[in-house]
C-alpha cells in the first residue's frame, strides 16, 4: 500500500539478465485487480538475455525520487529446442 508503482522513472527500469530497456515509457493499469495502479512495460525478448530454461527473471530501476525497485518472479521459457 505505500508503494506507488506509477512512481517508477522509465528511464532506469531494467529487465532480465541482459538489463533490457523498456521499448516504450510504460502505462498504467490495475494489471491484478487489486484497485492499486501497476506500471506495464514492454521489453525486446532478445535484449532481456533470458535463456532457454531459465526459472526466474529480475527486474529493476529507480523511482523518480531516486529510491531503488526491485523485483523477481518465477518464469517457464517456452519452445525451447
Amino acid at each position: 500500500m505505500d508503494f506507488d508503482a506509477t512512481q517508477i522513472d522509465s528511464s532506469t527500469v531494467a529487465f532480465g539478465p541482459g538489463e533490457a530497456s523498456a521499448v516504450h515509457d510504460g502505462h498504467v493499469e490495475d494489471v491484478n485487480g487489486d484497485f492499486f495502479d501497476d506500471m506495464v512495460f514492454h521489453f525486446s525478448t532478445q535484449e532481456t538475455g533470458i535463456a532457454c530454461g531459465d526459472t526466474d527473471a529480475a527486474l529493476t530501476g529507480e523511482t523518480f525520487g531516486g529510491n531503488s525497485i526491485t523485483g523477481i518472479d518465477a518464469l517457464k521459457t517456452a519452445g525451447c529446442k
